[in-house]
């Protein structure tokens, strides 16, 4: 206490001048922010593609595995490489096809004949998907690998971009029955696991992103050592690349390397056939899908 009585009193004006962020402090440290977030995010993208990619491979492993062990219960046949819907007409000669489909004329989409019922207040785009998925679970290969899960990569995302697609993997139509298919592009089909004489090196699923809407089981590509073509779309769901699964179990990622090719892994058009640039065996990736195809003429 001050002589007189009087009694000292704190300078507010100090206090908060010391206490308070002034406004360029406050921009400096959103700045820093700002910076942090602009080096973490593309990281945190690049970590989530590994994520899908690393699940989509997992998938192809058993997918690979399933389709090598229904060969060895089938005395070698090969499953039919197409989806039994109304236009197979054709049966498969004692493989059938890798899951049943449906018709996409139908509002809601007309199903198979499945033995379960869907369920209950299911509409649309999710109705869609349960006979995909309820068309695997009744189809051959599912008993050796028991997940529906597994025809769908984690980074599909047709289904969050309104475009319907719950499949993401196709058998490759030189392999199995297929009634779309014609010899004139590769040869017969091979339809026995002996025939494939270089398992480890042949393409049996393809990773596929079909904008029309669910893949319908077989990827095409038209073989030719001189001329080979695109036929289907290719997938680009995790990077530039796309997932295999080859005919000795294991599985790949392999990424493309011409500027068309991924145009038309990004692309949200379907095109038959796709155009590229250069042409013919000059194309990178066409090159390498001719030297890895599994067909009559490329055993």
């Amino acid at each position: 206490m001050l002589r007189g009585g009087s009694q000292s009193k704190p300078d507010n004006s100090v206090l908060q001048s010391s206490e308070a962020f002034t406004l360029i402090e406050l921009l400096v440290v959103i700045a820093i922010i700002a910076i942090l977030a602009a080096m973490l995010l593309p990281a945190l993208a690049s970590a989530k593609k590994k994520a899908y990619l690393a699940g989509c491979l997992s998938n192809q492993r058993q997918l690979g595995l399933a389709y090598a062990m229904y060969a060895d219960d089938n005395q070698g046949k090969l499953i039919g490489s197409g989806t039994k819907t109304t236009y197979d007409t054709v049966p498969a000669p004692g493989s059938g096809y890798w899951r049943l489909g449906y018709t996409t004329s139908g509002s809601p989409p007309t199903p198979p004949t499945l033995s379960a019922t869907p369920p209950a207040g299911l509409t649309g785009v999710l109705l869609n998907e349960w006979y995909i998925q309820e068309g695997y679970a009744e189809g051959p290969l599912y008993q050796y690998a028991k997940n529906t899960s597994v025809i769908h990569c984690p980074g599909d995302t047709r289904l969050l971009n309104n475009r319907p697609g719950y499949d993401s993997y196709s058998i490759g139509w030189n392999v199995g029955d297929n009634p779309k298919f014609t010899p004139s592009q590769g040869g017969p089909p091979l339809m026995k696991m002996s025939a494939i004489l270089h398992g480890s090196d042949r393409i049996i699923w393809v990773e596929e992103d079909d904008q029309r809407g669910d893949n319908f089981g077989a990827w095409a590509f038209f073989y030719s050592t001189t001329t080979p073509i695109w036929g289907d779309d290719i997938a680009n769901f995790h990077g530039s690349g796309s997932s295999f699964s080859f005919a000795d179990g294991h599985a790949e990622n392999h990424h493309w390397v011409e500027a068309d090719t991924l145009l038309m892994a990004n692309s949200l058009t379907y095109n038959w056939p796709w155009p590229t640039s250069p042409p013919g065996m000059a194309n990178r990736d066409l090159a390498w899908m001719v030297q890895h195809w599994p067909c009559y003429e490329n055993p």
